[in-house]
């Protein structure tokens, strides 16, 4: 068993729209089986820290705490068109011990709705 912490963020503003509120997002989460954190981002704290401006945007680190891959799940928001799956293949080099080969790729999704 490979010992890897997920916490999902939630840095969209909720008060916006309601898919994006506190209980939505515990719905949404009970619906795909997820068994991870998932935590909301008060005024965007975590979002800045970490320079995030859209959702979905990943941030990978290695058993030292230092950041190994930032940026998307693939390379397509088109399931069907997917060619490199950039956070699997991230996950895997760093759980064999390798160097991950790409440390950086575009997220392409919505921009973060930010708080005012």
């Amino acid at each position: 068993k490979n010992d890897i912490g997920v916490i999902l963020v939630n840095s969209n503003e909720a008060q916006r729209d309601s898919d994006d509120s506190f209980e939505a997002m515990k719905q949404y989460a009970k619906d795909q089986g997820y068994n991870w954190y998932y935590v909301v981002d008060q005024k965007n704290a975590l979002a800045d820290a970490f320079g995030a401006t859209r959702t979905p945007e990943n941030f990978l680190f290695n058993k030292e705490g230092k950041l190994v891959y930032h940026g998307a799940i693939d390379d397509n928001p088109d399931e069907a068109g997917v060619t490199r799956k950039h956070l699997k293949e991230a996950v895997d080099e760093m759980l064999n011990g390798k160097e991950v080969s790409v440390k950086t790729s575009r997220s392409v999704g919505c921009m973060i709705k930010r708080t005012k």
